[in-house]
């Protein structure tokens, strides 16, 4: 655990950390262990945007709170535990193939006949 004295060390220098408080964002991580331990964003919840908060990520799944799929099996950490109820640190053979909405996507190619 850290010290008063560390914490307002620490909302100097994030952007976004309120020195009043020792929880910006209040998801049971203080703004010090977010920042200098586990490099997340102590003003936002859900650093990695994957519907678990940082805390539940380090605390309850150990999961990794800056990356969205920790086993790389293309499911989210967060619909892995909240919906898929599968293990999000153990990947899975119920998808082969990852496609992102970012990837392009080839183009079809049809064969007229003449």
């Amino acid at each position: 655990m850290t010290d008063d004295i560390e914490v307002l060390e620490c909302a100097s220098c994030c952007a976004g950390c309120n020195p009043t408080l020792n929880d910006t964002d209040s998801d049971g991580l203080n703004d010090y262990e977010e920042h200098i331990d586990y490099n997340t964003d102590p003003a936002n919840q859900d650093s990695d945007g994957d519907d678990l908060t940082d805390y539940e990520e380090v605390m309850i799944y150990d999961t990794l709170p800056n990356n969205p799929n920790t086993d790389g099996d293309c499911m989210d950490d967060g619909y892995e535990v909240l919906t898929a109820l599968t293990d999000p640190l153990v990947g899975s053979d119920l998808i082969q193939t990852c496609i992102r909405p970012t990837q392009p996507k080839l183009p079809s190619f049809q064969t007229s006949e003449s």
